[in-house]
């Protein structure tokens, strides 16, 4: 993609009987989104969820458990009612302003879950849906009358289902084949070719025939666009909690070291990549917040006898070398944070982003997230990321009888306006309940 407007960005995402949200939307900010409300609002609860989806439609193993950090379908369903079905709908703008829909609906009982129902519907062209083993594609009426006499007779119709073995949309491999293609009416036609993928070998389950607007920025049909980017949203989509500092000083080895793991544990594997694809260099990001806050601290990746690698620091103030034990606990968080930042995901999701953190570093990492052009979640208690971030990035939780909930502060500039007033900060709105 050659560019911010041509990326596909995630606009909003609605729960429904999803551990504490019964039914809850989240209208998602462009950049930083700020989670903030007491205890057992949900805060963990509603990260989880992305974790719980790149585990259900992309990390699929057999046995099929995406469930199984959370024992089972009770411990993540509302009210530990089984009967009920946990759904995701998100909604995604894709370029030249068009719009998708992906819904995701499973079912469970115990020590299973099932993708019930997906679907993926994109706005005034065409939705394809998964349900049992029917796929279901229905084309936009007038989407479908307008292009009608470009096509043969039978050649698609405006709804048809077919009977597949599919596990999911997103799950199969999808081969495309360009069939016909309509310059004056920015169309094309494709040939799908559903694959079923087993462990030994894989096998083509249907070709199936559907009319696509063509991205004309991109010269790529707006179906295969989206099929791709979503499988990629979910699958770069990243979590990071509070490192693991017994296991991020421990010496890894190389094989860990493509992304930063949700604790961190693979940290010098993943700097030490970076380093020798920068030449000797870390990313710039990294090496302009160590001048920043750590002037006197040298950062170099190390080798052990063993060929595992590790960090160590070089103090320049006392002339003393910090192995791994040395550094400190802050030291290692910032430098998780920032190599997730680094790693560029779909979305970012930070739990308990204020532990370990003085300050400055604090307010440091706040300013990197609101400027690093990528959407990002952060759940906290601490009033400094509220003030830093401001008013216009942060999304109240609360827990209410009808399940947690989720809003933005109403009326933001009359809100500014009158905290100018009254001399108060983000963080005095939120911790006294004003807003």
């Amino acid at each position: 993609m050659s560019g911010e407007s041509e990326k596909l960005r995630l606009k909003s995402i609605r729960i429904q009987n999803w551990k504490g949200f019964k039914d809850c939307k989240l209208e998602l900010y462009d950049g930083l989104n700020v989670l903030v409300g007491p205890n057992s609002s949900g805060k963990t609860s509603l990260l989880e969820a992305f974790k719980f989806l790149k585990k259900a439609l992309v990390q699929t193993e057999s046995p099929y458990l995406p469930h199984l950090e959370w024992w089972t379908y009770r411990n993540i369903v509302y009210g530990n009612d089984e009967t009920k079905p946990i759904r995701f709908e998100l909604e995604f703008q894709l370029p030249e302003e068009h719009v998708a829909t992906y819904e995701a609906v499973f079912t469970g009982a115990g020590g299973t879950v099932t993708l019930a129902k997906e679907r993926i519907d994109l706005k005034n062209v065409v939705s394809l849906s998964i349900e049992g083993n029917v796929l279901t594609i229905e084309y936009d009426e007038h989407f479908f009358k307008k292009h009608l006499s470009l096509l043969k007779e039978n050649e698609i119709s405006i709804k048809v289902k077919f009977n597949v073995e599919l596990i999911s949309l997103l799950q199969v491999k999808i081969g495309f084949g360009l069939f016909k293609k309509y310059e004056e009416s920015q169309v094309v036609l494709l040939s799908l070719f559903l694959f079923r993928n087993r462990p030994d070998f894989e096998f083509l389950v249907r070709e199936v025939k559907l009319l696509s607007p063509n991205l004309t920025s991109l010269d790529e049909p707006l179906v295969t666009y989206t099929l791709y980017n979503l499988k990629k949203f979910f699958a770069s989509s990243l979590l990071i909690r509070h490192p693991d500092l017994v296991g991020i000083r421990q010496p890894q080895t190389h094989k860990n070291g493509d992304v930063i793991s949700e604790r961190g544990e693979n940290l010098a594997t993943v700097l030490h990549r970076l380093f020798l694809q920068g030449g000797g260099r870390l990313p710039d990001r990294i090496e302009s917040a160590l001048r920043n806050l750590f002037p006197y601290f040298t950062l170099r990746p190390d080798i052990t006898v063993d060929g595992r690698v590790f960090l160590s620091i070089q103090d320049g103030m006392y002339g003393a070398r910090l192995d791994p034990p040395s550094i400190p606990d802050g030291f290692y968080k910032l430098l998780h944070i920032l190599t997730a930042v680094e790693s560029k995901p779909s979305i970012l999701l930070i739990d308990e982003l204020e532990n370990s953190l003085h300050s400055e570093i604090l307010e440091y990492i706040v300013e990197e997230l609101k400027n690093a052009n990528i959407t990002s979640i952060v759940a906290t208690h601490s009033p400094i990321v509220v003030d830093v971030a401001g008013l216009e990035c942060l999304q109240l939780l609360e827990r209410t009888s009808e399940g947690n909930k989720v809003k933005r502060v109403e009326n933001l500039e009359e809100i500014k306006k009158w905290m100018r007033e009254k001399k108060l900060t983000p963080s005095e709105m939120w911790l006294y309940q004003l807003q």
